[in-house]
């Protein structure tokens, strides 16, 4: 056979291998790594000496050849002991062999997760990227993450015919899509343009009516937390975020959570831009409610030790900073309502109190739930008892007419009746047998009852002795409460005046 036919046989056995093979782990383990063992079984027929030079060239460039045309550089080597070694490095990273393989395996299963945005668009869930990532992990034999994060991000936008302006991020809170939206722009452009308004009057009488009537059974305080919420669990992370970077973004990003909620409740008779001045002006009016909210979970992540949080919140100590090119930013301090400055260690010391005063407390209440779940238990056995009571009470009843009956049947019979007598006499025995088997049964369930009425008796005391001792840790430590809510409203006032133009 002609050497030139190694490069053939070569390239089809590496075509073949990435074919039938179901992932890059598994083509390197099955058809790499036996690669010299494929070609002399190839070549049995017809046997060639791959050991010579010109017959490992054809091999190398049909190997080259093969990585190439799959985005990727190889660089070849025969060892002494006929085995063929390959290094290889991603040179295309929208288009090569490990993008290939993740791509068949996502189509393959992305009917199991796929699951749709609220405009129809095919997304997927964060525990769909966990999947994904989870599975890269696994048949993707390299460590850069970067690169694997650009293998798994080019993979999905083939699977999910993304667009390209669509994005794909990874961030420690996790992956999560942006999906390009011209709605989302113009709705982002309209809360940049309007936050930057100083007044305070963003909307007249008859158009806040109007949009009132929508919100009649919204709790837009709810409505407020679970959009604080949504943005520090996917976009801002308190712990690695800078204090510029927050104000720059945070108000914004809220203001977008809440705009795209509401819009599922506004008629669309009414304006964008109204709709945006309104959930402007509604966030102004509880910026003391957001801020203390962000403050709360700052000092919660300090009493957890989190030294991001710290950082943060040492941050405000009345520094000036340089921003840009002659501007200065004022940096406010954490000042109370009586003046009182706020450093780090007070703070540490005061959230470390009030936290652990707090779980105490918790606790508390822990056990009182667990108290009022066995009382629940305890009036439930109780009906069912109180049940099975009635049900025997009227049992007997019915033996009581049966034996009156039997009873005064027996009296009716003459002297020569003996057999008839002496039947009924048997009936009216068993019917008193019965008769004391219930009047027994239900002395045990009554018994029963007394001893669960004790012992629910008990639970009420161990209830009220839970509650008192509430009462006591909450009165005790009262000062520690005020003094922390003193440091949240010193602390979100902070926050709230480091103001930074978007």
């Amino acid at each position: 056979m002609d050497r030139s036919s190694l490069y053939a046989i070569t390239m089809n056995i590496l075509e073949d291998g990435c074919s039938s093979s179901q992932n890059l782990a598994e083509f390197n383990e099955n058809t790499i790594a036996k690669l010299h063992e494929h070609i002399q079984t190839a070549l049995q027929t017809q046997p060639i000496n791959t050991d010579d030079k010109t017959s490992q060239e054809y091999i190398r460039q049909a190997i080259i050849d093969f990585y190439h045309k799959q985005g990727m550089s190889a660089f070849v080597v025969f060892d002494r002991a006929k085995k063929i070694h390959i290094s290889t490095a991603i040179k295309d990273t929208d288009n090569n062999l490990c993008v290939l393989f993740l791509s068949r395996w996502l189509e393959k299963n992305k009917k199991t997760f796929q699951t749709k945005t609220a405009d129809g668009k095919d997304t997927l869930s964060h525990k769909n990227f966990d999947l994904i990532l989870e599975y890269a992990k696994g048949c993707i034999d390299f460590e850069d993450n970067m690169l694997l994060r650009s293998v798994i991000r080019s993979a999905i936008k083939k699977t999910l015919n993304l667009n390209p302006r669509d994005g794909l991020f990874f961030s420690k809170l996790g992956i999560f899509f942006k999906i390009f939206d011209f709605n989302f722009v113009q709705i982002s452009n309209e809360i940049r343009s309007v936050q930057k308004l100083n007044t305070a009057r963003l909307l007249n009488d008859d158009d806040k009516l109007k949009m009132n009537i929508y919100l009649k059974k919204i709790d837009f305080k709810k409505l407020i937390l679970e959009g604080i919420d949504r943005v520090l669990s996917t976009k801002i992370d308190l712990e690695t975020t800078t204090n510029i970077d927050f104000s720059k973004n945070f108000l914004f990003f809220l203001a977008q959570e809440l705009r795209l909620e509401l819009d599922k409740v506004f008629d669309t008779a009414i304006p964008s831009i109204l709709r945006t001045c309104f959930i402007e002006e509604r966030i102004r009016a509880h910026k003391s409610l957001i801020f203390e909210t962000i403050a709360h979970k700052l000092l919660k992540l300090i009493y957890q030790h989190s030294k991001g949080a710290r950082e943060f919140i040492a941050f405000y100590n009345g520094q000036s900073i340089d921003i840009e090119k002659d501007y200065q930013l004022s940096v406010p301090i954490i000042a109370d309502i009586k003046g009182e400055e706020w450093d780090i260690s007070r703070i540490e010391s005061i959230t470390s109190e009030r936290f652990s005063v707090q779980q105490t407390i918790d606790s508390l209440y822990d056990k009182i739930k667990d108290t009022n779940a066995e009382i629940a238990d305890i009036d439930a056995l109780t009906s069912h008892t109180q049940d099975l009571i009635s049900e025997k009470t009227k049992l007997l009843d019915s033996l009581d007419a049966l034996y009156d009956k039997k009873k005064k049947a027996l009296l009716d019979f003459k002297n020569e009746e003996t057999i008839q007598k002496e039947t009924i006499s048997t009936s009216l025995a068993k019917c008193l047998e019965e008769k004391k088997s219930l009047l027994e049964a239900i002395q045990t369930l009554n018994e029963e009852n007394n001893a669960t009425k004790v012992q629910k008796a008990q639970l009420i005391r161990r209830q009220k002795a839970l509650e008192q001792d509430i009462e006591k840790e909450t009165e005790n430590h009262q000062i520690i409460f005020i003094q922390y809510n003193m440091l949240i409203n010193a602390l979100s006032n902070a926050i709230g005046d480091l103001k930074i133009e978007h």
